[in-house]
């Protein structure tokens, strides 16, 4: 057998070939195949793969080489690297009920993005439409910005404070009988 081969092939059937910004570069399923100047060929393991840059969307060209004798082939293809965008939020563990000068109580607010991950965002959501100084019923509406901007909403109830009693105390009093 010849050492020299002209060409490499890349057989892809089951390599991952799309991802999601920030996932982790794998080329589990590759074959590569080196073909000889006498016809024959081999399936081989690569002597190297570059590892593509997932950290932003885009097409990516992986180069896998193969070196035997002295002598390096490369062959290249392309994969497919997909932007992860802001789905949903979901707010959870809201506080429904307050009274007037109470102060707010954030609830937990968990974005779901289009991977399936989920963050939570609380202390980067905006809470706005309601006034803890104003009794009634009222919505607050929540918001979160991450490339888009995704709104929910839940109610809730301010009452206000009616005074119901009076204590006097830091003093005695003493009665004498005359």
């Amino acid at each position: 057998r010849s050492t020299l081969f002209p060409y490499t092939t890349l057989f892809r059937s089951s390599i991952p070939t799309t991802f999601n910004v920030g996932d982790t570069f794998s080329y589990e399923g590759l074959s590569v195949t080196a073909n000889y100047d006498d016809g024959t060929d081999d399936i081989v393991t690569p002597t190297s793969v570059s590892t593509p840059d997932l950290s932003s969307a885009g097409q990516k060209t992986v180069t896998v080489s193969y070196t035997k004798g002295g002598i390096t082939k490369t062959a290249t293809y392309t994969i497919t690297v997909n932007a992860v965008t802001l789905t949903s939020i979901e707010v959870s563990g809201a506080k429904t009920a307050y009274y007037v000068g109470d102060t707010f109580v954030k609830p937990t607010v968990t974005a779901t993005f289009s991977n399936g991950s989920t963050s939570d965002v609380t202390n980067s959501a905006t809470f706005s439409g309601y006034d803890i100084g104003s009794a009634g019923n009222q919505t607050v509406t929540v918001s979160y910005t991450n490339g888009t901007t995704q709104s929910t909403s839940y109610s809730i109830t301010v009452t206000a404070v009616t005074l119901t009693s009076i204590t006097i105390s830091g003093y005695t009093t003493s009665f004498k009988n005359r």
